[in-house]
């Protein structure tokens, strides 16, 4: 009975790790493990998923390298 328990404790720990890695802490579980010093508006750093913060910060890379090869392009012109 003990296996099993503990079994069924490791699934809800990895259940709760995956929904608050992929939904963040401010949305998982209606916000239980957000801190309350972050501010109310969703546009915050804070209140974006880890994928969405990870999506945001390669379109900038993507978006700077762009500005950097037209630059480059317009000085040999």
């Amino acid at each position: 009975m003990g296996k099993a328990f503990a079994i069924v404790l490791m699934a809800i720990a990895v259940w709760v790790a995956v929904t608050v890695y992929s939904e963040g802490t401010d949305r998982a579980f209606g916000g239980l493990f957000a801190s309350s010093q972050g501010s109310s508006s969703l546009d915050s750093p804070a209140n974006r998923s880890t994928p969405e913060r990870a999506g945001e910060a390669v379109q900038r890379a993507f978006d700077e390298s762009q500005d950097r090869f037209d630059r480059a392009l317009g000085e040999t012109r």
